[in-house]
């Protein structure tokens, strides 16, 4: 950005085009600071190269953390329906 402010007064750059250039600049790096802080939260920092390697081992990290949760949730569920069809017998 500072390039094309710069340049401004040796050429000419039509304004739109600068606060164009602006808009798009802001909006893609706020994206890369989204698309960087999902890496840090999972994974407590921040890596050097994000590959298909890298992409690959976070999502199966996930999927496990998903499965586990998932199982949890499960057992949990049939104890607490064991527990409540045990204690809830009534007489007729």
């Amino acid at each position: 950005m500072l390039t094309l402010r710069k340049t401004g007064n040796s050429t000419r750059i039509d304004r739109e085009m600068l606060n164009y250039s602006e808009e798009q600049y802001g909006l893609y790096t706020k994206r890369m600071k989204v698309i960087e802080g999902v890496p840090i939260d999972r994974m407590g920092y921040n890596p050097q190269r994000v590959d298909d390697k890298l992409l690959a081992k976070l999502a199966e990290r996930l999927r496990k953390e998903c499965l586990c949760k998932l199982h949890m949730y499960i057992v949990y569920s049939l104890k607490t329906e064991n527990s409540q069809a045990a204690g809830s017998f009534s007489v007729f």
